[in-house]
């Protein structure tokens, strides 16, 4: 359970910065998103 709520929080740390990055920079990170949803 602890393992899951980590991978749930690692996830979506990843879409948030996915989210800043976007506004910020005007576009995702397409590198980050393929080495790690790919």
């Amino acid at each position: 359970t602890c393992f899951n709520l980590f991978l749930l929080e690692f996830t979506f740390g990843i879409f948030l910065k996915e989210v800043v990055n976007y506004f910020i920079v005007g576009w995702p990170s397409r590198e980050w998103s393929f080495f790690h949803f790919r």
